[in-house]
């Protein structure tokens, strides 16, 4: 019971310690599900949009203890949407996590809409916990949207 009460207040004191410091604590402590902190969303492709190309791209991504994607590999969707989803995936970040043990995996969904695609009112582009929908937004300085 003892030991119980002295981990106890030396966990206290470590958190406490490191709030002072400023130290990020919104770790996760255990081999949960990693939680997604920065989405970035893939170009459209110009020549995918020429060609009317759409769908969706799984990514699996192997995520490092400080949530950083290490590892991106497209397994599925259309070739020419592949790349960008990758290049986009490697951007994500995720939470922290505690222990430095190995690398956390996810499946990415990246939706690339057909350009006729047009979203009902209030529907947002990222759906947690790891899918993206990705519109064709036209060419700078185009009218075509």
């Amino acid at each position: 019971m003892t030991s119980l009460r002295f981990f106890v207040l030396l966990t206290l004191s470590f958190t406490w310690w490191a709030i002072s410091l400023g130290a990020d604590i919104n770790c996760v402590t255990s081999d949960d599900a990693p939680v997604v902190t920065n989405v970035v969303k893939p170009t459209y492709p110009p020549l995918a949009a020429a060609k009317n190309i759409n769908g969706v791209v799984l990514v699996d991504v192997q995520i490092d203890s400080c949530g950083i994607v290490r590892k991106a590999s497209p397994v599925g969707g259309p070739s020419l949407l592949r790349k960008p989803a990758k290049e986009a995936a490697m951007r994500w970040r995720f939470n922290c996590r505690e222990t430095s043990g190995g690398l956390r995996s996810a499946r990415l969904t990246f939706i690339f809409r057909p350009i006729s695609y047009v979203p009902k009112e209030g529907e947002s582009d990222f759906t947690a916990p790891y899918q993206i929908s990705v519109r064709w937004e036209g060419i700078a300085g185009s009218s075509q949207k």
